[in-house]
Parts: structure tokens; C-alpha cells; sequence
């Protein structure tokens, strides 16, 4: 029983230092490989990454991504990846966060979410997806000039496949 306690407070104590690397070190930074790849794969699926929306509604996203429809008659709009509620916003977020940030996995979310739509509709030809960062400068390069701004990190096109 106490060797059972014992090891929840590890745990418990190790998943709290975790978090707190996660969010107050360049962690973003370090080489996708390694140790670094499963320390990843843990704060993405933990939620530990740097998305104050769930608990400060009013703060943004560093994270958003959309999608650009064509249809058959050559009509074009732009649908965002959000939705009204915003639990299932915060589970969108989780899944833009974890996917579209990691190089390896973001044709394949990006593919997936596209062949999503274009279930859904039958007009939908081709599908562009893309996902933006919002990129804040260091106190040293605000001084100098540079303003936040929305960076692209993935842009993919997808055309509808008709098998026959």
C-alpha cells in the first residue's frame, strides 16, 4: 500500500517537473530526435504545451489552422478549423498543437482532415490546408522593430480522388 503511494507521488512529481520544462524552457527548440522525440510524444498527449485557452478564454491561440475549398463550379471559400463550443475548440487546438508542429505528421493529419471534407461534400474538388504560428520576438528584437506575427508552417494541397 505505502510502495503504491509512493509511487503515485513519484509520478505525480515527475509529470509536474515535466510540465514545468515544457512550458518555461526553449524546449520547442531542441532537435526532434532522441530522448527529445518521447519527451514530445508525453506533452502532446499530456496537453503540456503552451495553450492558455482552456483555463484564460480570452487569451489566444499560438496555433490555427483553416482550410481553402474549391468546388466544382470553381467557387472558392475559406473554412476555419474552429468550431462554437469551445471544449471541442480546445480539442481541436490539442490536435493542431500535436500534429501540425511535428514535420512527420503533418501531411498526414493535414490528408486526413482534407479527405474529411471532402466527404462531407460532393462539390469540394481540392482542398488547400494550412496552419499558422504565432511567432513572438524576443524583448531584443521587439526593441528593435520586429511586431508579433502569424508564420506559416504548413501548407498542403489535396485534389478529391475519384475511383472508378
Amino acid at each position: 500500500m505505502i510502495k503504491t503511494k509512493l509511487i503515485y507521488v513519484i509520478l505525480a512529481i515527475t509529470h509536474l517537473l515535466l510540465v514545468n520544462i515544457f512550458i518555461w524552457t526553449n524546449f520547442e527548440n531542441k532537435k526532434p530526435s532522441g530522448v527529445y522525440q518521447y519527451l514530445r510524444i508525453y506533452r502532446d498527449f499530456a496537453g503540456c504545451f503552451r495553450d492558455y485557452t482552456y483555463f484564460a478564454p480570452n487569451i489566444a491561440n499560438d496555433t490555427r489552422a483553416g482550410f481553402i475549398a474549391k468546388t466544382t463550379s470553381d467557387s472558392v471559400y475559406f473554412l476555419p478549423f474552429r468550431a462554437e463550443n469551445k471544449l471541442v475548440n480546445t480539442r481541436y487546438n490539442n490536435l493542431i498543437s500535436s500534429g501540425m508542429r511535428n514535420p512527420k505528421g503533418r501531411d498526414l493529419f493535414a490528408r486526413s482532415w482534407a479527405t474529411l471534407l471532402f466527404g462531407q461534400s460532393d462539390s469540394i474538388c481540392d482542398i488547400t490546408v494550412f496552419t499558422e504560428a504565432y511567432i513572438i520576438p524576443t524583448i531584443q528584437e521587439y526593441r528593435n522593430g520586429m511586431q508579433p506575427s502569424w508564420n506559416m508552417i504548413y501548407m498542403g494541397r489535396f485534389e478529391k480522388e475519384i475511383n472508378k
